[in-house]
């Protein structure tokens, strides 16, 4: 599961991930929304393990994520 918690008044999200796909320097990762099949690529890991970047695509923009 992917818990999406958001700076803004957006709900918090609970994603379903249903694969992983483990690519050179990359992850690509599976999840449903309302019953469709989307995916998500992350990259550019932090040497201090707790941030990631999720990359352009189909869920959307370029986006520097914390893990909390």
């Amino acid at each position: 599961m992917l818990i999406a918690m958001f700076h803004d008044r957006t709900p918090t999200r609970r994603l379903k991930v249903s694969d992983y796909d483990y690519r050179d320097d990359k992850i690509v990762m599976y999840w449903s929304w309302k019953g469709e099949k989307l995916y998500t690529e992350f990259s550019k890991f932090g040497a201090d393990r707790r941030t990631m970047a999720q990359q352009e695509g189909e869920s959307g923009p370029r986006r520097v994520f914390r893990r909390c």
